[in-house]
């Protein structure tokens, strides 16, 4: 029988990075939400830095998360990073 948990099993998880534009109550953000934890963050545009993947990088990096591998697709990122790094943005 195997002893270790779900979480234990994985090494790294999805992350899917989505633009949304202006509002006539918010400013254009940005979400990053992972479908495994079933939780989604939404940030600020920096408008120091210019497309989404700038501005995805900036929080990866604030939080000293490697991204391991992404893909493009039509009005969304998806980034893979290490299990515990992605952990970590969400607080869990």
């Amino acid at each position: 029988m195997n002893t270790l948990s779900n979480e234990s099993k994985f090494q790294d998880f999805a992350l899917i990075v989505k633009y949304h534009g202006p509002t006539n109550t918010k400013g254009t953000r940005f979400s990053i939400n992972s479908p495994y934890f079933k939780k989604t963050k939404y940030f600020s545009w920096d408008y120091s830095l210019n497309s989404t993947l700038d501005q995805v990088g900036k929080i990866l990096i604030d939080n000293s998360i490697d991204v391991i591998s992404y893909s493009e697709l039509p009005n969304k990122y998806i980034l893979t990073v290490k299990w515990d790094e992605g952990k970590k943005l969400f607080n869990i």
